[in-house]
C-alpha cells in the first residue's frame, strides 16, 4: 500500500512522469488484452522507473 501511495502523491505533483504514465496507458489500452494480467504486467516496467524516482526525490 505504501508504494501505491508514493506513486500517487508523486503523479499528483510531477506532470512529466503523470504524462509519461498516461501516455503509457492509454497506449496500453490500444491493443486487445485476453487477460487483464498481461496489461497490468505491461505496465509494470513504467511503474517501478516512476516509483523509483519518486522513492529517490523523497531521499
Amino acid at each position: 500500500m505504501v508504494e501505491y501511495l508514493l506513486l500517487r502523491d508523486w503523479l499528483r505533483s510531477n506532470a512529466a512522469d503523470r504524462a509519461l504514465f498516461e501516455s503509457t496507458k492509454r497506449s496500453l489500452l490500444r491493443r486487445r488484452w485476453d487477460d487483464m494480467n498481461a496489461y497490468a504486467d505491461a505496465k509494470t516496467d513504467v511503474i517501478l522507473a516512476i516509483t523509483a524516482r519518486a522513492r529517490a526525490a523523497r531521499g
